[in-house]
């Protein structure tokens, strides 16, 4: 006879077991929608293509309906004015780097910099008349 202790430690494994196929096909899935996003032809907007060679360590795509050659456009990683701004005002307030960071979802290195170039400005620029 099977204790209840390891009918809930097999159940749990199993959780955990589905738990993690379930992200993992999730993330796939994911990755898939995004690729199809972002890859589709700019000219026709057709998701109908073949890999057609490099062009500067990035790969080009030929759609087969309208024969355009493409290259896929990256999303920039650039955060915009707005979160600088935000990110200087929570310093200024007196959070922390990481509190920073968290709050807005990017590392604390970047809000590091941010204040650091902010600072280097204000203390270089010419004094106002």
């Amino acid at each position: 006879m099977i204790s209840k202790i390891a009918i809930i430690l097999i159940q749990t494994i199993q959780y955990e077991i589905i738990l993690a196929l379930l992200i993992k096909y999730t993330c796939i899935f994911y990755f898939f929608k995004l690729k199809y996003i972002f890859m589709d032809c700019p000219r026709c907007f057709n998701n109908v293509y073949t890999k057609s060679g490099n062009a500067k360590c990035k790969p080009r795509y030929k759609c087969k309906s309208c024969n355009y050659r493409y290259t896929v456009a990256y999303k920039s990683t650039s955060k915009p004015p707005e979160t600088r701004r935000l990110a200087l005002e929570m310093y200024l307030e007196g959070m922390w780097f990481r509190q920073i960071g968290r709050i807005l979802r990017i590392s604390y290195v970047t809000v590091y910099k941010w204040i650091r170039k902010w600072v280097q400005f204000l203390f270089l620029a010419p004094p106002p008349l």
